[in-house]
């Protein structure tokens, strides 16, 4: 009777080794094709709709024929940026522009006897440093959507803004008329451009971006004679480095 037991025992304990050995080799070979089939892909969907930037920029200016404007040199700010839905997102943007200006005058000091070449009658007398507050706002367009492609997100960027002048030392023409003084005052500067974010984490952010920045100089009326225009359209080289904050 123990020895019939025995075997009983012997055969259930052979009979469930053998189901749970075929059960994990059902497990692994389901698995193997499902692995086979998943494939990486090179989008991820950013979640985040909104970023803060902080960044250093170089502004290359053109100073218009006369050289009157501001000189090149790095200008610091914020960014803000909203996703609208889709691939569009309002771009915010405040930076201070400190630089300074050639100072110029007429030769002669009387305008009126200006030669035939009134380019030539114009001289540097001196330099004056000024800062300009930078506000800009811009259609931001993500070219891949709200998404990364490798970690990165190229975009395109239109808009504009103001360029205003806060400050100005103000001595070297400080004895020159105001027909002949020049002022950088409030100007509209529009901007077209393009750049990319690369994700260095879910949230942090590196931002590369150029763009074409342009503002009016006035001319002081005492350069006005042809071909020098009363107002003069410059492009400005404005490359940006940032980095920003998503949530």
């Amino acid at each position: 009777m123990l020895r019939t037991v025995e075997k009983g025992i012997s055969a259930l304990m052979r009979s469930t080794l053998l189901s749970g050995t075929l059960a994990l080799l059902a497990v692994v070979g389901g698995a193997t094709p499902a692995q086979a089939q998943h494939i990486t892909s090179p989008y991820r969907y950013i979640d985040q709709t909104q970023a803060l930037t902080v960044q250093a920029s170089y502004i290359a200016t053109s100073r218009g024929m006369l050289d009157l404007g501001p000189e090149s040199g790095m200008a610091y700010g914020l960014g803000y940026t909203i996703r609208l839905g889709g691939p569009f997102n309002i771009d915010l943007g405040a930076s201070f522009f400190p630089t300074r200006r050639a100072v110029m005058d007429t030769i002669p000091a009387d305008s009126a006897t200006l030669t035939d070449n009134p380019l030539a009658s114009v001289t540097k007398i001196g330099e004056d440093k000024l800062g300009i507050a930078l506000l800009t706002a811009a259609l931001r367009f993500d070219v891949t959507g709200p998404r990364t492609f490798h970690g990165l997100m190229p975009y395109v960027i239109f808009g504009g803004g103001l360029a205003r002048q806060v400050y100005e030392t103000g001595i070297a023409d400080v004895h020159l008329i105001s027909a002949r003084r020049y002022h950088f005052g409030g100007l509209f500067a529009g901007q077209i451009g393009g750049g990319t974010e690369w994700f260095l984490t879910h949230r942090l952010t590196a931002r590369l971006d150029v763009r074409d920045m342009f503002w009016r100089i006035n001319i002081p009326t005492a350069f006005r004679r042809s071909p020098i225009p009363a107002k003069e359209w410059v492009q400005n080289l404005h490359a940006s480095l940032g980095l920003s904050w998503r949530f």
